[in-house]
């Protein structure tokens, strides 16, 4: 199997795609991206619709995050392709207009 470029975007999970599409990431020194969502409800029920679509993505909610800021971690690793992040991004993208 022929592996992809990954380059620094590759390991923040499409960051910059998922701003693109209007996603709040928030700044991160690690290769972790917290997308904010905000309410516990809505973070968790998108949590469970891209678990349901084949993506992990953490769902983070108070007490662990100050209230109102509940978020999705998403954690990319090298061996992910970048066919698999975009669609990462572009799944996160919908679930958080959907969250809105």
């Amino acid at each position: 199997m022929k592996s992809e470029g990954h380059g620094p975007e590759h390991g923040r999970g499409g960051e910059e795609r998922q701003h693109a599409q209007g996603v709040d990431t928030r700044p991160s020194t690690t290769h972790i991206v917290p997308v904010v969502i905000g309410a516990n409800d809505a973070t968790m029920a998108a949590c469970e619709r891209l678990l349901e679509r084949g993506f992990y993505a953490q769902g983070i909610r108070h007490p662990s995050v100050p209230e109102g800021t509940a978020r999705l971690r998403l954690t990319p690793m090298a061996t992910h392709r970048d066919d698999e992040i975009d669609a990462l991004a572009d799944a996160v993208a919908e679930e958080v207009a959907r969250a809105r």
